[in-house]
């Protein structure tokens, strides 16, 4: 960088002793934060603004809720994702009223405790500038929750995106200078998503909330019966991304209180034939726990070997007993809500 006309080094030095008010403005390498920068999830979710982007019924609300119940309790982000400091919670959703909410967090297994605290449509709007809010920030530095981000708007001209981000961008910050860890947005996609997923679709707006973020992550249905749910990641500022993978709602929402893994992040290819018979096969053992292989074989139309084969790959087997019973990490056969 050239040097203004006539500063040298000596002066250059002096003034910076004769200016101390508008030097504690600025900071030397030396005097900057040197700790890595922090992931409450790692190398998926880190410590900015992350949005999730995705068209209608699209399983944002659902996969936030898994986010928020693993950082909550320290537990892997589906099985897989290390939770690297549990961290309180702060739920906003005011689209969805009480009682729906309830319901999703107990089919969730969201732990009833102090570390995952929400406020939903039937307790009134807030303004995320507002005191107790900031009050509650800064006492508990959570991870924040704002589904959808776009209720949280506040601009007078509510068809001029780019004030209402810039609105929502000082709102964000604000929290973050609070002390919130983290900020997850569920935001709606642009019909054109789904077709070509990019920054511009992902986010519905101006281009200002993707300049914002730390990280963009774009949801696409493959399958609504299954709630089968490809995750891309369209932004990643500072950190590796992770590739894009797939998780399923049904039926493990109802059985195992969480998304699954539909295929595993270090064996990204299955075919779509060994996708749809162990879901065909889950669904199966879901509807009737203590179905026999000979029965599950008339009823699937699968060669028993195979089902075999697709109940160990999915982690179950009988155990001891009769019913399907969800295996460990370490192999012993337990249920999976033990």
């Amino acid at each position: 960088m050239p040097r203004p006309e006539g500063l040298t080094g000596a002066n250059l030095q002096a003034d910076v002793s004769q200016s101390p008010k508008w030097r504690k403005l600025f900071k030397r390498v030396g005097e900057m934060d040197s700790s890595p920068p922090k992931f409450p999830i790692a190398n998926f979710l880190p410590e900015g603004i992350t949005f999730f982007g995705a068209l209608p019924a699209s399983g944002k609300t659902w996969l936030c809720l898994s986010m928020a119940k693993a950082i909550s309790t320290g537990k892997k982000f589906l099985g897989a994702m290390e939770v690297t400091e549990p961290s309180n919670v702060l739920y906003l959703i005011p689209e969805s009223g009480e009682r729906a909410f309830r319901q999703r967090l107990e089919r969730m297994d969201v732990p009833d405790n102090e570390h995952f605290l929400c406020r939903t449509m039937s307790d009134g709007s807030i303004k995320l500038n507002d005191q107790q809010l900031i009050a509650a920030v800064t006492e508990l530095r959570p991870v924040v929750f704002l589904d959808t981000a776009v209720r949280f708007n506040q601009s007078e001209n509510e068809n001029d995106a780019s004030q209402s981000s810039r609105q929502m961008a000082e709102m964000f910050f604000g929290l973050k200078n609070a002390g919130a860890t983290a900020i997850v947005c569920a935001h709606h996609s642009t019909k054109t998503a789904k077709k070509d997923a990019t920054l511009e679709t992902c986010l519905r707006g101006s281009g200002d909330l993707s300049a914002m973020a730390d990280a963009v992550y774009y949801l696409q249905v493959m399958d609504a019966a299954s709630l089968h749910v490809r995750i891309t990641n369209l932004k990643a500022r500072d950190f590796e991304p992770l590739p894009a993978f797939e998780v399923a709602g049904r039926p493990y929402i109802d059985m195992l209180g969480d998304f699954q893994l539909a295929q595993r992040l270090d064996e990204p290819h299955f075919t779509k034939q060994e996708r749809e018979r162990r879901e065909h096969f889950l669904a199966a053992i879901a509807a009737d726990p203590e179905a026999t292989f000979s029965q599950l074989e008339s009823q699937l139309d699968i060669p028993r070997r195979t089902l075999q084969r697709i109940a160990d790959k999915a982690g179950w087997g009988k155990g001891n007993g009769t019913a399907w019973q969800k295996l460990s990490e370490r192999g012993t056969r337990e249920y999976a809500a033990a």
